[in-house]
């Protein structure tokens, strides 16, 4: 009774010396949160970012710091100064190596090209195909950067070709994101190694950069061979992807095969992402400079690189004005739909005008979080007048975006905030008429298998609209 006397009436005095200590680290940890709390958001605020991604780290910083803190400087990053620096360096060398009137302020990297080959692959298979061709057919080099490698029935193949390869002497470079490949690529990388191949990982999560954050995924998926040659789109290589053979449990997706001078800025992009990962000196590479593939065919194409390395966000510009410039009719196909406000609205308004608005999305995609966080949106679109069709056989992971029967935008970006504002992404532009005419002939075969949204479609009840709001208030950091 006095030991509980003395707590209640003399404060902390009845307290034992070693529960005082551990109360006093937790009082301590609860500010240094705080204050880190209050930095992280005076960062935020300079770097001018989007309302809804500020809000979400807002919330995760100030009411949870112990986990919000860590998380931020874990995942939170959205544009690196060294990165920007390092894409400065190669324009710089550009410039001076080919005097090219390169803008100092524009390191967004859009290229537009003409004289340039498309060809569709509509599936895994096609997809498959033409990269293995492409390796077997390659005389000098082969650099592919991808965002997943697995060792399956796709990604085994693969990599054993680049090994019969390098050991012929062909140049070959294997850029993976480390986030992407996590647990991937062992003893069959280093016997790629062996065969006198070169590899690295994008962003090694272990040990933690101290100069940009683990939240920075390159997302890009480029095939080069020869420097004449480039396989592009959406597709990792991975059984879910593509492979030998289609069947039921592949995602629907697509890539194009790209020949003519648009090669070369694809060149240079996966320059930029090798020398950062590898290390290696910006001088070895200046030859590749002096590169321009012929001509070899009638089709203008534009590259529109995007990351954390642009001070713009130039493909989520690009895509804001095509969705504003467009008269008749948007078709979005993308597996995750998480938008921002600005491209929500320019949706919302597109269709209160009377214009055709599509959105084909998978009805379940393979992230459940990402499928509770669209369906805010989904609700809005739908009763907007939007055309919302899903997709039910199983997982649609095409990237394509229909503007009119005049543009389309294919590349490895899905229509959600990651994709458009964080990740390291790309798209092509594409104007030619014939392009137009496959991508439309591709979204048609997709879409003969969705089931239009209804209000049935709409899940309801408070439980699973609490779940929703609450994906959706995070939205921003899917």
């Amino acid at each position: 009774m006095v030991d509980s006397f003395s707590f209640v009436g003399g404060g902390l005095s009845g307290l034992e010396p070693a529960l005082l200590f551990d109360l006093s680290i937790v009082h301590l940890l609860t500010w240094v949160g705080f204050l880190l709390a209050v930095v992280i958001i005076a960062q935020m605020l300079g770097e001018k970012r989007n309302p809804g991604n500020l809000f979400a780290w807002a919330l995760a910083v100030l009411l949870v710091p112990v986990i919000g803190v860590p998380l931020y400087f874990f995942f939170g990053g959205r544009k690196s100064r060294r990165l920007v620096r390092k894409k400065r360096q190669l324009l710089d060398a550009l410039r001076h190596r080919t005097g090219e009137d390169v803008p100092e302020d524009q390191l967004q990297h859009i290229r537009r090209t003409e004289g340039n080959r498309c060809e569709l692959l509509p599936d895994g298979p096609s997809a498959f195909r033409a990269i293995l061709e492409g390796i077997e057919e390659a005389e000098h080099s082969i650099h592919i950067m991808t965002y997943i490698l697995s060792e399956d029935e796709a990604g085994k193949p693969i990599v054993e070709a680049l090994q019969r390869k390098a050991r012929e002497g062909v140049e070959v470079r294997l850029l993976l994101d480390a986030f992407g490949c996590l647990g991937n690529g062992g003893t069959w990388l280093r016997e790629l190694r062996a065969a006198g191949a070169k590899t690295a990982r994008f962003m090694p999560l272990l040990p933690l950069h101290s100069h940009t954050s683990a939240n920075l995924r390159n997302h890009r998926k480029i095939a080069l061979f020869d420097h004449r040659k480039a396989v592009t789109g959406g597709q990792n290589l991975d059984r879910r992807f593509m492979g030998p053979v289609d069947g039921p449990e592949v995602f629907r997706d697509f890539s194009v095969v790209l020949e003519g001078p648009v090669v070369r800025p694809l060149t240079f992009l996966f320059l930029n992402d090798w020398l950062f990962a590898s290390g290696e000196r910006l001088e070895n590479y200046k030859p590749l400079f002096d590169l321009h593939p012929a001509p070899v065919g009638d089709k203008e194409l534009e590259v529109i690189e995007s990351g954390p390395e642009i001070a713009a966000d130039s493909l989520y510009e690009r895509i804001i004005e095509l969705v504003q410039d467009a008269q008749e009719e948007i078709t979005i196909v993308t597996p995750y739909f998480v938008p921002d406000e600005v491209l929500f609205r320019s949706l919302l308004v597109k269709a209160r005008s009377g214009k055709r608005v599509r959105l084909v999305l998978p009805r379940k995609s393979n992230h459940p979080v990402v499928d509770l966080a669209r369906y805010p949106f989904l609700r809005r679109l739908h009763n907007g007048g939007v055309e919302i069709l899903l997709y039910t056989p199983g997982m649609v992971h095409g990237k394509l975006i229909l503007f009119d029967d005049r543009v389309a935008l294919s590349g490895s970006a899905n229509f959600d905030m990651r994709s458009l504002f964080v990740n390291f992404e790309m798209g092509i532009l594409h104007t030619d008429p014939n392009d137009i005419a496959a991508f439309r002939q591709w979204t048609a075969t997709i879409i003969a298998e969705t089931t239009p949204l209804t209000d049935d479609h709409l899940p309801e009840g408070r439980g699973r609209r609490f779940l929703e709001d609450v994906a959706h208030v995070f939205s921003p950091l899917l």
